[in-house]
């Protein structure tokens, strides 16, 4: 049997897609699907995260300004993962860490460089997260202890952590107007990114 787990999670507020699909032996193929994302989200624009590769404003193509109080920009990335599970083993995992340009909105009055790079430390941060989530996974291969059970729980708690980083990275900086701790958090994450490189070939992971 094969099982194909599709999990997507948003910076600012939780957006879960789960897919199982299911290959029986005799070829029939079955699919159920839980998913806040809609279903377009799967073919529309994205950035996967890249080293050299920055944001830009082009990036930010959402027309209608979000619900609630965002006066400068909102980048809306995540990461997630696809799992293989062959004779209830989990064979291969992919990671994705993903900016949606079409639900990234821009303030065109607040188009500056410094609140583009405070935009871009929230996808750094979310790279960050997703390099965590490789090496958990491959602490669990090492142990025997890597399954579908564990492989979400893994998740969840990341995911948790990731909303929380996010969460407090936009606190202390005060949204990139406290330039003093926005250096600071620059040059954080920074180390973090280049720390985790072993980490950061995780598009597909062969746990056979």
């Amino acid at each position: 049997m094969y099982i194909q787990i599709l999990v997507e999670m948003n910076l600012r507020k939780v957006l879960i897609q789960l897919l199982f699909l299911f290959l029986l032996s005799g070829g029939n193929t079955f699919s159920s699907t839980n998913s806040r994302f809609p279903e377009s989200i799967n073919s529309e624009p994205v950035v996967e995260w890249e080293q050299e590769r920055k944001l830009t404003w082009s990036d930010f193509r959402a027309k209608r300004k979000p619900a609630g109080k965002i006066p400068a920009a909102l980048s809306t990335c995540g990461f997630g993962f696809e799992a293989t599970e062959e004779n209830n083993r989990i064979v291969s995992v992919s990671i994705h860490v993903t900016f949606y340009q079409e639900k990234s909105w821009k303030n065109p009055e607040h188009q500056t460089e410094t609140v583009l790079a405070h935009e871009q430390l929230h996808f750094d941060i979310t790279e960050l997260m997703g390099r965590k989530f490789y090496e958990e996974i491959a602490h669990l291969h090492q142990k025997g202890k890597l399954s579908q059970r564990t492989l979400k729980k893994t998740y969840d708690r990341i995911s948790k952590e990731h909303s929380q980083l996010q969460e407090l990275y936009d606190k202390q900086t005060n949204h990139s107007l406290n330039t003093k701790m926005q250096g600071w958090w620059s040059d954080y994450i920074t180390a973090q990114i280049q720390k985790t490189n072993p980490f950061s070939a995780y598009q597909f992971i062969n746990m056979e």
